[in-house]
């Protein structure tokens, strides 16, 4: 797999979860587009008290 259909994947994968989370309740940050590429992290969800964070392997 090339890198531009990597990117493609991840990013489908990343609008998958959002989605899913957000329809679970979760308020969703999704902090590639507050710093284009975040470094170490993808997606922050928010809920009450809870806070996930989907680390980037």
């Amino acid at each position: 797999m090339q890198a531009a259909e990597k990117m493609q994947v991840g990013e489908r994968a990343e609008e998958e979860a959002e989605a899913a989370l957000a329809a679970a309740g979760w308020e969703v940050i999704n902090l590639n587009r507050l710093a284009k590429n975040f470094r170490f992290a993808d997606l922050l969800a928010k809920r009450g008290a809870a806070r996930l964070l989907r680390v980037v392997p």
